[in-house]
């Protein structure tokens, strides 16, 4: 990222709790600190969310249905951890520059890779993309999406038909003959206007042709009573970054945040369920490998930033500017990075 020097450009006004740790250990309200964007609407603030640690600069733009999860993920009686985890997320956040590409920055940050959490999702789904684009190298794949009829069942019977139905087929000689291996990603609709659950599998597969009509067929005689399957072949790798993104990030369409119950049995139906299933010699590759982007040194904590920022500091302004980029937040820097936060930027 190319840093702009225009310190009067405007950035977006981003809300965030202050730790301890980034003031100097000195206690920070909201009261002792106008000049931070407070946003006393965040919803997990209300559910003895310790306030001196909640940064929620990582959860723009979803805090709606984040609250709506977080109220399913208490419902549906997931380990505390688990609850804790999904409600600290963005916690702790300090802004890291690039060594190699200075005025490049990224904010780090706890995370709870939670597969209800969108930034975390949409993280991982990058990472999955990028190795998946490293493992096919130049070999030849096709994008495969196959479905099932959708019956009045329960959410969690649906996506244990479809990932039996996908083995059965992986099992039949023409699978065989054709495909060496690849990955498939579960995904789950709800009808609009019904009462049904649709399952799919979006899947990437290396080998050889297969006609479409074969495939159906075949798709038909394992499942029972579903034939409609649609396979088209890679064109370029940056097909399959576009394709893994979309599909690797999610297993839900976000519609069902919409509905408590449906968000809740999904959570259910979900819980102990890969969604993200390699096969043939693509099993055993680990697709969330973590991406080797170089090294980083920590500047400061993100609330000093937007403090300083917001009291018209240049240098904060452009640092923050900098940072209206979609990356997502990374691994959380070590705690002797803290030394060096005291003597940066004064804070």
């Amino acid at each position: 990222m190319s840093l702009s020097h225009d310190e009067t450009a405007t950035f977006p006004v981003v809300s965030t709790r202050l730790d301890p740790l980034e003031t100097n250990h000195q206690s920070t309200s909201p009261a002792a600190s106008p000049l931070v964007p407070w946003d006393v609407s965040d919803p997990l603030t209300t559910h003895n969310l310790d306030p001196m640690t909640d940064v929620i600069f990582r959860h723009s733009g979803w805090h709606r249905d984040r609250k709506r999860v977080y109220e399913a993920l208490k419902t549906a009686g997931v380990p505390d951890s688990r609850i804790d985890a999904f409600r600290t997320c963005g916690c702790h956040a300090w802004v890291l520059e690039s060594r190699s590409d200075p005025g490049h920055y990224k904010v780090a940050c706890n995370k709870c890779h939670d597969r209800f959490c969108k930034p975390c999702g949409n993280e991982r789904s990058r990472v999955i993309a990028h190795n998946v684009r490293a493992h096919l190298a130049d070999r030849t794949a096709r994008f495969l999406t196959l479905t099932l009829r959708a019956q009045h069942e329960p959410l969690a019977d649906a996506c244990t038909r479809l990932t039996r139905s996908f083995a059965r087929l992986r099992s039949r000689a023409l699978w065989k003959t054709a495909v060496t291996g690849g990955v498939a990603f579960l995904e789950i609709k709800r009808a609009a206007n019904a009462d049904r659950w649709h399952a799919h599998l979006h899947v990437i597969i290396e080998g050889k042709y297969i006609p479409k009509d074969r495939l159906s067929k075949l798709w038909k005689h394992v499942t029972g009573d579903s034939f409609i399957v649609d396979i088209k072949l890679v064109k370029n790798v940056d097909q399959v970054a576009k394709y893994v993104t979309k599909y690797a990030s999610k297993p839900l369409d976000p519609s069902l945040t919409r509905s408590p119950d449906d968000l809740l049995e999904a959570i259910h139906a979900l819980h102990n369920r890969r969604l993200c299933i390699t096969f043939g010699d693509w099993r055993g590759v680990d697709l969330t490998a973590p991406v080797d982007d170089g090294e980083w040194d920590a500047i400061a904590p993100l609330a000093s930033l937007l403090t300083k920022a917001a009291s018209g500091d240049p240098e904060a302004r452009r640092i923050i500017h900098a940072l209206r980029s979609p990356e997502p937040c990374q691994t959380r820097a070590p705690p002797d990075q803290l030394l060096l936060f005291e003597t940066t930027l004064g804070t």
